[in-house]
């Protein structure tokens, strides 16, 4: 233990005062402020015990919340800060009252000026330390608590080390939207171009790639010279955690890292990370548990039912039913809330119990997002009503760009209360003070520790609150996740696609051995390597069994052929029935909303009939409008913009092998599958869809853009031509904004 009290019982003391006096503020009781400071203070100055300093935290944050501090409170709230080097705080006390810069002392100002960047940035004490260890190792891997500042040093790494070619991946459109948003408001980055498409870019040389992994994993196909100086990866557990995603995630890990790229990958709640990522890579592993923003966590799962519940100066009596439950907790929180469920459906039942327990009339404040929603997707949607009484709801079945306008109406303060899924919950930045936890599911599985932290830590924005509030009403666990693991290093079983893209030096002998019996398979089967590794995510396996059906039946063969750039609709249909037999992953033959029949009816009529959003929607089965809105944006965003093109790409790479074998004719699905992806042909429709622009807005641009073929000829057009956005409204033009 690294302390330098005078006495160990002057270590234990302080130690335990902090802790109780956190408890008693906690449960709502009063202390002394002044005596909670002094031992706080003492942990700060002479510990370096984390837990210990989170104990000092915990009491600056907690006094700090009080409305009124009396002079000695004051002068001893400016010490710990001041002990904590985590001056931000300050910042935040100073938005309150002009009186607490005023009184800040010449010391304190010396060493936040230690503290302050030559960029103008002032770093927390941790976030001082990530960023010399990074300086030290150049690959460095991160974990600690969400609001902790972590992607902030994304920033002052890019410009303290004068990286040029630089790319972020984010793991949703919302994140990589915030970000590019960031880098473009500050003047530090001027001379970058900030990039957030596929579609090209400018001869500028230092530029800042901010892509989600699919995206960026489409851009390295694409130009394998492409290289990178540096690249930081957000929600990195994601690379073990997200099985639809994990994929991609670990293969543009890979890539970048193979590449001889400096790294920092972060992410929260873990214990370690792979050793032998860290021993090949040549990389650093740090982690905190330090709470930046402090949590005052109420658990009303465990107290019997009619007993008083105290949120601040509001009470209630704990309820039977968990509808009253919310009702009442809902009634007495005044400050933005969160309500996480399990499920989709759920989060929406949840959402409509609270638009009506409202009294607000929030119309005013969401007009013109209504307008919007009621003219690009429905006017009957249930959504619309909830908005006006200050409500919405989240999830992963609904547009991501009404996703993101509902993360920003909340943070405006123009909604109060989000009920969502995880969808929120992983990756999106919120200002809300309190998180109530309705379920200890996520979907079908158990919540686990990890996932309630991750929940949980979204109490609370640092800069906006010090401190946080969990409302739990079922038992949760919480513990922290052992060990993230890089599964391309640690795993016994991978994927026969992923054996043949991993390097001799990185496979284990058994996976060598594997490479050798594919390779001896592909040469018995007079198959190239390169035919089957150049369709990723798709197990050889699977691919070897279609070719076979396709060399087998030279009929079949025949009866799929076609010219142009459109196959009929019979030929289409017998395609798509290949693909679900062949190249389907269990999850998707398991998918009940969508089997082959339905999905190839939809198939076919977004590509004959280039249906807008609406018509999409009505043409999806469901008895009410929310079910059909959810199965219509559910389509779009797993099957036409991620699973079909990947399967179309890799049956027609399959197909015209064969067919060159056979001596007749190759057939090109690259139409077909560029109206799934973009649901556009144009090059400046693509562009812009490539950047995030909602399909409605790009409808109403695409003619008078005609000609143009990259997100900077647009911007450049619409400079020159103004009048081309007449056809959008001043809310869509903001929307537009944010993507070009």
């Amino acid at each position: 233990m690294n302390f330098i009290f005078d006495t160990p019982e002057a270590r234990a003391l302080a130690i335990s005062k902090a802790e109780f006096f956190t408890k008693e503020i906690l449960s709502g009781n009063e202390i002394l402020a002044d005596e909670a400071l002094e031992a706080a203070n003492l942990l700060l100055s002479y510990s370096t015990e984390e837990s210990e300093i989170n104990a000092a935290l915990a009491v600056i944050c907690h006094v700090a919340e009080k409305s009124s501090l009396n002079e000695l409170e004051v002068t001893l709230l400016h010490d710990c800060i001041d002990a904590s080097r985590n001056f931000l705080y300050l910042d935040m006390l100073g938005r309150r009252s002009a009186e607490w810069k005023q009184s800040l002392s010449y010391f304190a100002e010396f060493r936040r000026a230690v503290y302050t960047t030559e960029y103008g940035t002032t770093l927390t004490r941790q976030q001082k330390q990530i960023i010399d260890k990074f300086r030290e190792v150049r690959r460095l891997v991160v974990s600690a608590p969400t609001s902790f500042g972590k992607t902030m040093a994304i920033q002052e790494i890019i410009l303290q080390m004068h990286y040029r070619s630089v790319a972020i991946i984010m793991p949703t459109i919302a994140l990589m939207a915030e970000t590019v948003a960031k880098f473009k408001s500050n003047l530090n980055f001027s001379r970058f171009e900030v990039i957030n498409n596929t579609s090209g870019s400018s001869d500028n040389p230092n530029k800042i790639y901010v892509l989600t992994p699919e995206k960026l994993d489409l851009l390295l196909e694409e130009d394998a010279e492409l290289k990178f100086d540096f690249f930081a990866m957000d929600e990195i557990y994601k690379i073990q955690d997200d099985l639809d995603r994990r994929a991609v995630f670990s293969s543009v890990l890979y890539s970048l890292v193979s590449s001889g790229a400096d790294f920092y990958l972060i992410g929260p709640y873990f214990k370690r990370f792979s050793e032998r990522f860290l021993d090949k890579t040549k990389s650093a592993f740090l982690r905190y548990s330090t709470e930046i923003v402090q949590k005052e966590v109420h658990d009303l799962s465990g107290i019997p039912v009619g007993e008083k519940v105290r949120f601040g100066n509001k009470y209630f009596n704990k309820a039977a039913t968990d509808e009253t439950n919310i009702k009442r907790i809902a009634g007495a929180l005044e400050e933005q809330k969160i309500f996480y469920y399990k499920d989709t459906r759920g989060v929406e039942t949840i959402a409509k119990k609270l638009s009506e327990y409202s009294a607000l009339d929030c119309s005013s404040r969401v007009a013109e997002l209504v307008d919007y929603i009621s003219e690009s997707i429905s006017d009957k949607w249930s959504l619309i009503g909830y908005l006006k009484k200050g409500v919405a709801f989240h999830h992963g079945a609904m547009p991501r760009h009404i996703q993101g306008e509902i993360v920003e109406f909340f943070n405006a303060e123009k909604i109060n209360s989000l009920v969502c899924t995880t969808t929120l919950t992983e990756g999106v930045n919120t200002t809300a003070k309190n998180v109530i936890i309705l379920s200890n599911k996520k979907g079908t599985e158990n919540l686990t520790g990890f996932d309630y932290k991750n929940i949980k830590g979204r109490a609370g924005r640092f800069l906006h609150h010090f401190t946080g509030r969990v409302v739990n009403l079922v038992d949760v666990p919480e513990d922290e996740k052992d060990e993230v693991l890089f599964h391309y290093f640690d795993s016994d079983e991978l994927a026969t696609d992923e054996v043949l893209r991993i390097r001799d030096g990185d496979l284990t002998e058994e996976h060598r051995k594997t490479k050798e019996l594919i390779t001896h398979e592909l040469n018995v089967s007079k198959i190239p390597l390169s035919l089957v590794k150049g369709n990723k995510y798709i197990p050889i396996e699977k691919q070897m069994a279609l070719i076979a059906v396709l060399r087998a039946n030279y009929a079949l063969v025949d009866d799929i052929y076609f010219s142009g750039s459109y196959p009929e609709k019979k030929v289409l249909d017998t395609i798509l029935q290949l693909c679900h037999m062949y190249l389907f992953s269990q999850k998707e033959h398991s998918d009940k909303s969508f089997n082959i029949f339905e999905l190839s009816r939809l198939v076919k009529y977004h590509v004959y009939h280039h249906p807008s959003i609406k018509q999409m929607i009505s043409a999806q089965s469901g008895k009410s409008e929310d079910t059909r809105i959810r199965n219509a944006f559910k389509l779009i965003a797993r099957y036409f913009e991620f699973s079909l093109p990947k399967y179309l790409v890799c049956f027609a790479s399959l197909y015209n092998f064969v067919a060159r074998e056979m001596g007749k004719k190759e057939i090109s699905l690259s139409w077909v599958i560029t109206l799934l992806q973009y649901g556009f042909e144009s090059p400046q429709a693509i562009a812009l869809k490539d950047s995030g622009v909602p399909s409605d807005i790009v409808a109403k641009l695409e003619e008078g853009l005609s000609d143009c073929t990259s997100i900077e000829e647009i911007r450049v057009r619409i400079r020159l031509r103004p009048k081309i956005l007449e056809k959008l409204s001043s809310f869509e033009r903001k929307i537009l904004e944010k993507h070009i």
